[in-house]
């Protein structure tokens, strides 16, 4: 465990990361503070003796690089989420929404183009596609773009509330990452679900789940939270969501009521009054 806390500073310092940031990320985490400081001096002895090796034009052997490419980005999104959030925590917002764009319309154009060929009116649904396509995707774009901006604004209530150490920033980051699993497996549930609606419907459960465990890892690392405070983060906003939403049934469900009970006096003889008249039938 030593070695490999070292190589886990090491790689955040190669990726330019604060050190006082890495040490209480670490102990948030549940490390010892004495461990965590004997492994940041092992770790700064490593880098500095790196960085003199840079200096004099030698190789540092270093393999991390500098820029995650999108296959990339996925693969760590799916298998190793923590080291994902670790490489893009600093990433600018026009790549993060540049890869939500990718990840979200290739699939898309696949489950269409798979939705057409299981339709019955299959040749004719080829043929409309294109066109359909080319109307629905700038529409698209927009609608996905308000979409997870209005989502990060709502989520980041949680980290903020708790106070962590991200932006509104890594609070995107967060949301748009976690998406992965359920669009670029998006074809697959379009195939499921054809075939099967209740098991399509099981598929697309588990794959929010795995996408509220990511956002949870990434809650952890960008805002700097253990998994506890992360998993309260959360929820905290999902809560006052469906709390907001109660109320607003509830209001509705009473002025319904009201308005059935004046049609129904209305309609039995009982009329419906107002300051200045009374309506009754019969």
């Amino acid at each position: 465990m030593p070695n490999q806390l070292k190589d886990e500073i090491l790689k955040k310092l190669e990726m330019n990361y604060n050190l006082r940031h890495i040490r209480e990320d670490l102990i948030a985490r549940g490390f010892s503070p004495q461990e965590v400081d004997n492994a940041i001096k092992e770790a700064l002895e490593v880098f500095m003796k790196v960085s003199d090796d840079k200096k004099a034009g030698r190789s540092s052997g270093s393999t991390l690089p500098s820029q995650l490419g999108i296959f990339t980005k996925i693969k760590l999104a799916l298998i190793s989420p923590r080291t994902l959030f670790e490489s893009v925590e600093n990433e600018s917002l026009g790549k993060t929404l540049i890869y939500l764009f990718v990840i979200a319309l290739v699939p898309l154009f696949i489950s269409s183009i798979i939705s057409a060929l299981l339709s019955p009116l299959a040749v004719f649904a080829l043929f409309l596609l294109p066109s359909l396509l080319l109307f629905s995707i700038p529409i698209f774009i927009v609608l996905l773009t308000f979409a997870v901006l209005t989502l990060s604004f709502i989520f980041h209530i949680g980290p903020k509330i708790l106070k962590g150490k991200g932006t509104w920033k890594q609070t995107l980051i967060a949301l748009v990452y976690s998406e992965t699993p359920a669009m670029i497996l998006n074809p697959i549930i379009t195939i499921v679900s054809i075939f099967s609606p209740l098991f399509g419907t099981i598929f697309s459960f588990t794959l929010s789940i795995w996408s509220a465990v990511i956002t949870i890892i990434g809650f952890s690392v960008l805002h700097k939270f253990s998994i506890v405070r992360a998993i309260a983060a959360f929820l905290l906003p999902i809560t006052i969501m469906l709390i907001f939403v109660a109320i607003v049934v509830i209001i509705l469900g009473l002025n319904f009521l009201a308005i059935l009970q004046s049609i129904a006096k209305l309609f039995t003889g009982g009329g419906i009054t107002s300051p200045n008249i009374t309506i009754r039938v019969g």
